[in-house]
This record gives structure tokens, sequence and C-alpha cells, in this order.
């Protein structure tokens, strides 16, 4: 892999996203919402902040290593194995997730598999009420998706990570000036300084003259490099110039 192609920027200041908590054993944690956040409905809100005692799992008294991984398993699929290795469960959710193996048979065996949409959101987050929270998540959701966005952003445990794959055109501004979509994430995770928030923001490589879209193992190197080394932003490959984007 070069090195070279990959290359950070950093608009949302660290102190903005602030210092991670310590993990504790609440199931979900309280938080002070942010813009998305705020608009989800009472209900949606308790849930994910409440569980019954009975349901927390613990691993020698403290709370589980698990990670969510959210239509990884295509071009993320190394980044997913990666994840997968390094928890003690690992949730994969896609249309497809009851077909889908690392091709490792010990892998598979601490995986649960969940075929849902992100497009069916009641139904995939109440999938995921069981097996929250989460000290890692990955997930890659094509469409801006805010509710559902700022729904799993509960589901990640104090002392978390989260790692949002995101399109070139997701620091794009609105035809208005309205905020990108990564703008308005980074703004929403501002407030929540209990987790670590990064984003992989997918660019092109530049060769020879000539422009062409990233490998899935560049794409899967980036999401690898943020769950080692988080940043606020990343940029695999690179945004410019603009006009040079593959066609």
């Amino acid at each position: 892999m070069n090195p070279s192609i990959f290359s950070s920027l950093d608009p949302v200041s660290a102190a903005n996203l602030g210092s991670l908590a310590e993990t504790g054993n609440s199931r979900f944690r309280q938080r002070k919402p942010g813009p998305a956040f705020a608009r989800l409905s009472p209900h949606v809100l308790m849930s994910r902040r409440q569980a019954p005692a009975e349901t927390n799992e613990t691993h020698a008294g403290l709370m589980k290593n698990k990670a969510l991984l959210l239509g990884t398993t295509g071009m993320l699929a190394a980044a997913a194995r990666h994840a997968a290795m390094q928890a003690e469960e690992a949730v994969i959710v896609s249309r497809h997730a009851d077909s889908f193996s690392f091709g490792d048979e010990a892998l598979d065996a601490k995986c649960v598999s969940l075929p849902f949409s992100y497009e069916d959101e009641p139904a995939l987050l109440a999938a995921l009420e069981s097996h929250a929270p989460f000290s890692l998540a990955l997930t890659w959701i094509r469409p801006r998706a805010e509710l559902l966005r700022a729904a799993l952003d509960a589901l990640v445990a104090p002392g978390g990570t989260l790692i949002e794959v995101m399109g070139s055109r997701s620091i794009l501004a609105g035809p208005n000036g309205e905020p990108s979509i990564a703008s308005i994430r980074a703004d929403a995770l501002a407030h929540q300084p209990d987790i670590a928030y990064a984003q992989v923001v997918l660019g092109f490589v530049r060769e020879n003259g000539a422009s062409r879209w990233l490998t899935h193992e560049e794409i899967s190197a980036a999401a690898i490099a943020q769950m080692e080394m988080p940043l606020p932003r990343r940029i695999a490959g690179t945004l410019e110039p603009w006009d040079a984007r593959p066609q």
C-alpha cells in the first residue's frame, strides 16, 4: 500500500471532540443531545438510554468489547475483519449478512449476523437493541439519514469509537448553502465528548495524469487507520481538483 495516497484533513477542533470518558457499566449513556439527536422522539431516546439491568452483558465485571459493523461486507470487508479480530463479539449488519463469511471459522464464530437494510430504520434499531452498547462502530451509510445516524450514536459505549465512512459528496454544501452532512455530523458529535468520532471521506487517486476511484484495499486501509489512530476527518486519496474526479 502506498501511504502517500492517504492524507488527513482536520477541520474540527480536537477540543470540540473532547477527551474520551472512562467506560462505565451502564448500558446506554446519558448525553447532552446534539442538533440531530434532539429531533428523535422521546420514546426512541429513552429506549436507547435505558435498558433492564438483567440484559447488560458483562465480561470480568466490565462491559463486553463489541463491534458494530454496518454496511461493511463489501468494500470495507478487510476493515470489518480487522475490527472483528479485536472484538469479543462483532455484529454485522447488511442485507445479505446471513450469507457473509470472513472465511475463518474462529472469527465467524464470534460474529452475529443481522440481515437488515438501514432503509428500514425501526427494524434495524430494534434488532440492535439487545446487542448494544458497542465499543466500536464502523458504518457505511450512503444517504444523509441524520436521524438514523443520531440513533446509532447512542448505541456507542462511553469511551468507544464511532467511525463513519462517507462518499466524496458528503463534504459538499447544499444548493442553498446548507451545511454538508460531514459538517453536520462533526458538529453533532462535538456534543458527545464521551466517544471518539472519526470520519473517512472517500476521494480518488491521480496517477499518470489520469484519475481512478479507490480500490477496496485502499478504502479499508483508511478505515483501519482511523481505528488505530482516529482523526476527526481522514481523506482517503484526494478530493482535489474536484473536476478531476473519475466519470
